[in-house]
């Protein structure tokens, strides 16, 4: 019975440092269910920060490509602007160069006509002036039978001026002529296709005035 109940003693020691063993081991695990909730709360506050700059940086990505098209946007609407500047500035060009060739046509044209005009007159003021000429000396030598030699001229300029047609100022007498203002030269010249100003655009002095008027 000593035996027995020696045996039972020594077993009953054994489960009691089984039980304090085991009772160790629910404290390690215990502690270390308790590291491994606190590691596993540091890492989801981790997460929701790296989760947080995670959207921060796609806003910022959305944004920067929102400006990025608003950029683009811009860049072409500047590209069209420049295009069209460029096309205007290409059309009134061209207008200038077709305006400049019509403006030089024209003036050949004006200078052509003019001289063909000028001919003309020139023509019939030869023939007028020569009829002219004849009747005023025809008149002359009649009205010198009764008059002395410085009646005759004022007779044959007054015949000759009577004689020679309104239009056609370059049978006029010199002095009737040069009575002319640069107005009323200006005017009939231009009345008569010719230019009243030389090639660099300046008005003609009265003397060269004149001088077209006789070229008729």
């Amino acid at each position: 019975v000593a035996k027995e109940k020696k045996k039972v003693a020594e077993e009953a020691k054994s489960v009691a440092k089984e039980k304090k063993k085991a009772e160790e081991e629910t404290k390690v695990v215990a502690k270390g269910k308790k590291k491994a909730g606190e590691e596993a709360k540091l890492v989801a506050k981790e997460k929701k920060k790296v989760a947080e700059e995670a959207k921060s940086v796609a806003k910022e990505k959305k944004k920067a490509e929102e400006e990025t098209k608003i950029v683009a946007k811009e860049k072409k609407k500047a590209e069209e602007e420049a295009k069209f500047v460029a096309e205007e500035k290409e059309q009134a060009e061209e207008e200038a160069k077709f305006l400049a060739k019509f403006l030089e046509k024209a003036e050949r044209r004006n200078m052509t006509k003019g001289v063909e005009a000028a001919q003309a007159k020139a023509e019939v003021a030869k023939k007028a002036t020569k009829k002219t000429a004849k009747k005023a000396s025809t008149k002359a030598k009649t009205v010198a039978k009764s008059t002395t030699a410085t009646e005759k001229s004022p007779v044959v300029k007054k015949a000759s001026t009577t004689a020679a047609p309104v239009d056609d100022w370059a049978s006029l007498a010199e002095s009737t002529l040069k009575r002319k203002t640069v107005a009323q030269l200006t005017e009939y010249l231009t009345g008569k296709g010719v230019l009243s100003t030389d090639g660099s655009g300046k008005s003609l002095k009265k003397a060269e005035l004149l001088e077209a008027v006789k070229s008729l």
